[in-house]
């Protein structure tokens, strides 16, 4: 939880719709006990997905350069022959 210059707690959008989420899940009997470890399991799937996607995209990315190099090879092999004729 962050807090301002003067000390006072700065929600975000994200911590009151969560307070909302736990309100609404206590309302059912669902206990404190369980909602944090629903809410540890959470995050950690959610860190887990972070991980995959930065995976993910760093591999696309590798992959984007490896076709930008191929293609301006080509494009400079391209253009030497057209240039000999």
């Amino acid at each position: 939880m962050s807090r301002n210059s003067s000390g006072i707690r700065d929600y975000t959008d994200e911590d009151c719709n969560w307070v909302h989420f736990m309100k609404c899940m206590r309302g059912p009997g669902l206990s404190i006990e369980v909602l944090i470890e629903y809410n540890q399991c959470f995050k950690k799937e959610a860190l887990q997905l972070k991980q995959i996607m930065y995976g993910g995209l760093h591999n696309i990315m590798l992959v984007a350069l490896v076709l930008l190099a191929i293609a301006l090879v080509l494009n400079i092999g391209i253009q030497l022959k057209v240039k000999k004729k």
